[in-house]
């Protein structure tokens, strides 16, 4: 999962899904939060469309763009990363650790 917030010019859509040339797709999904009036570099005023943003990659197979226009917002913590070795070991080390509490 790669949240964060995103600022766009325009209003944008709930989600956005692109297929990818191997079988993947790209998926965007934004939930609006508010609208910003800024001041432009030039003195005038700009309008930007701020969300709460969610970028992840799927097999277009098991995960169509039908599925995700059903309810786009379901998908807002949708996290299909696999842990990086590092958190894994962390995590196993925290499962030691409170299992040998546990017997203290």
């Amino acid at each position: 999962m790669k949240q964060r917030i995103a600022e766009f010019p325009t209003q944008q859509e709930p989600y956005l899904y692109q297929l990818q040339n191997d079988g993947r797709a790209v998926v965007f999904i934004r939930d609006f939060i508010r609208e910003d009036h800024r001041e432009s570099e030039e003195g005038t005023e700009e309008v930007l469309f701020v969300y709460n943003e969610n970028e992840f990659i799927v097999n277009s197979e098991e995960i169509t763009e039908e599925m995700i226009a059903a309810n786009p917002l379901s998908w807002i913590d949708y996290d299909n990363t696999e842990p990086t070795f590092e958190e894994q070991v962390i995590t196993a080390l925290n499962d030691i650790g409170e299992f040998l509490g546990g017997l203290l």
